[in-house]
């Protein structure tokens, strides 16, 4: 009985090593990127278009189930792969920028409607936090303008080989007096797990709101630069301090 047990359970666990991440949504030019050390952002607009397969780790499908809740109609993706090595704590690094909110405040933002850069947000503060075993539950305020400010919920999950960070806006997201954004249809997450000899970085955000015909590509294309300007900080931030060489902008 006891063998029949190991066998089952060996098996089970080989099945999960060979599992694929990615699904046929990621296209073999995409992956020759990525493993190549290549910063990959897929601009997608639905969730029927993600890349990746659930059910092979939990931080991917947590992040996933999460952006897929809002049924959003704002989408985009980015992956990084680096290769393991014993001695990269990255799971570590990732929690220090993540828990800390002054680190929000120094994302920079490109506005291609102005032509400048600035603050992604203006405002990054914690109001409180709540921390049992690996998870801590934060919640936090923000200002993304043009959009006034508005409260999170953060979540974050770490473990020697696996972090999980999780933002969902907790109040209507107004400009002025105009509602954009309803609760819990701004949602944002990033994952780090090891996958076939890699350290994989998966991050997807994705947005509810309106697509007003004479604005749309405007619109559009001030979503995806700021979960571009947003994933390419925190990657810089690893390439920095574990001096990876930078592939992409």
């Amino acid at each position: 009985m006891r063998r029949i047990c190991f066998v089952c359970i060996f098996l089970f666990a080989a099945a999960l090593c060979s599992a694929e991440l990615f699904n046929k949504q990621f296209s073999e030019a995409e992956r020759k990127r990525l493993m190549s050390g290549e910063i990959v952002i897929r601009f997608i607009n639905t969730a029927e278009k993600v890349c990746v397969e659930e059910g092979i780790t939990p931080e991917i499908d947590a992040v996933i189930n999460e952006i897929r809740a809002t049924n959003p109609n704002y989408l985009a993706e980015v992956l990084w792969a680096i290769p393991i090595e014993h001695d990269t704590k990255l799971t570590d690094l990732a929690e220090s920028l993540f828990c800390d909110m002054n680190t929000f405040k120094e994302i920079p933002y490109y506005s291609e409607a102005f032509k400048k850069t600035e603050p992604l947000f203006t405002i990054a503060e914690q109001i409180s936090a709540e921390t049992e075993g690996t998870l801590t539950t934060s919640l936090a305020r923000f200002c993304m303008e043009p959009f006034a400010p508005y409260t999170a919920t953060l979540t974050i999950k770490k473990t020697a080989d696996s972090f999980m960070f999780l933002h969902a806006n907790n109040e209507k997201l107004k400009v002025a007096i105009v509602k954009a954004v309803e609760k819990g249809a701004l949602k944002a997450g990033v994952s780090l797990v090891q996958y076939d000899g890699y350290w994989i970085v998966y991050g997807a955000g994705g947005v509810k709101a309106p697509k007003p015909p004479f604005f749309r590509k405007s619109l559009e294309k001030a979503f995806d630069n700021r979960i571009k300007d947003f994933a390419s900080f925190y990657i810089k931030k690893v390439q920095m301090a574990h001096k990876t060489p930078q592939t992409a902008d």
